[in-house]
């Protein structure tokens, strides 16, 4: 029997797991991730930026710590055909987090990397 997977909890842990990862001074820490299951293979790919409190981007390790439990996530919830494809999770010093996922073909495992950095962007541009 397979063990059932809060969506919210992971998302709040990923939430937690990026804040103690930071660089100091960071003001904001945006984290994008698409999966694609193809012939039962999951491919996925993601992309981290870090802010600072001047609006500067600043370095961030590669969030890898906080990438199995998504993908884990995304391997149980897969099974659906409605599953979300990506997750574009933002973070703020202050504690508050905000995600959204997204349904359909992901745009930069679909060879859209235009369309991936755009909703980075978004993001990076909400107040």
């Amino acid at each position: 029997m397979s063990e059932f997977i809060s969506s919210r909890d992971i998302i709040a842990e990923c939430a937690s797991g990026l804040a103690a990862g930071a660089p100091t001074a960071w003001h904001r820490i945006v984290f994008y991730v698409e999966f694609l299951r193809i012939d039962g293979d999951i491919d996925q790919q993601s992309i981290t930026s870090c802010i600072d409190d001047s609006g500067r981007e600043m370095d961030y390790l590669r969030a890898a710590h906080i990438e199995p439990p998504l993908r884990h996530l995304f391997e149980q919830q897969s099974q659906n055909e409605s599953c979300w494809t990506s997750l574009l999770l933002s973070v703020r010093r202050s504690g508050a987090y905000s995600s959204r996922l997204y349904y359909g073909p992901p745009p930069g495992l679909s060879g859209d990397e235009v369309g991936a950095n755009a909703r980075i962007d978004d993001a990076l541009s909400e107040q």
